[in-house]
């Protein structure tokens, strides 16, 4: 009976301390201000490149992602590989790629 007593008086003393914190944060009408509206995120519009952005994707940079090299094996036969190398997505990637050559 008195873990009850004791109970019931830590909820009625939290109650009281609570009040005027609930009080505080009642919106009043003259002093209310409405939350603001982030902008909805719209595409970027396409923009003609310029002289860096072409020189960086001759250089291999593009979307991101660094091609580092890029070959093919010059053989016929799909036993070798191309290799792909670079950075895609923040990792460096090494690729290689067996293709069926008929």
């Amino acid at each position: 009976m008195e873990r009850i007593a004791v109970l019931v008086s830590e909820l009625l003393l939290m109650l009281a301390l609570s009040g005027p914190a609930m009080a505080q944060s009642r919106k009043n009408d003259s002093n209310y201000v409405p939350p603001q509206q982030l902008p909805v995120d719209k595409p970027d519009p396409p923009y003609a490149l310029n002289y860096i952005d072409e020189a960086a994707q001759t250089l291999g940079i593009k979307h991101g992602n660094v091609n580092l090299f890029s070959g093919a094996s010059g053989r016929d036969d799909g036993i070798m590989p191309d290799v792909k190398g670079g950075i895609y997505h923040g990792r460096t990637m090494l690729q290689f790629q067996w293709r069926l050559r008929e």
